[in-house]
């Protein structure tokens, strides 16, 4: 929602999706990010004020990567899976 309704219309943000190719190795569906440094590298050469990336298996290394990208900020957002599987 938050990406739908906001980050979408501004040309200063860029989002990579979770199939990225500058994020995940190799493969349609991969979804396994490349080393962290390769990562960030990539992320720092593009030319966006905000780059907000989703990292789908690796949100269980979020303060990982936090770590490593320096200071960074980041959005969190949990689903209540009963809800949406109704």
């Amino acid at each position: 929602m938050l990406q739908q309704t906001f980050l979408d219309r501004s040309w200063r943000v860029l989002i990579l999706g979770e199939h990225d190719r500058r994020l995940v190795g190799p493969g349609p569906e991969e979804t396994t990010w490349q080393e962290y440094a390769t990562v960030l590298a990539r992320i720092r050469r593009l030319p966006f004020e905000v780059v907000a990336a989703k990292p789908l298996v690796e949100s269980a290394s979020a303060t990982a990567l936090m770590n490593a990208a320096g200071a960074v900020k980041a959005v969190w957002m949990l689903r209540h899976y009963p809800e949406v599987a109704q």
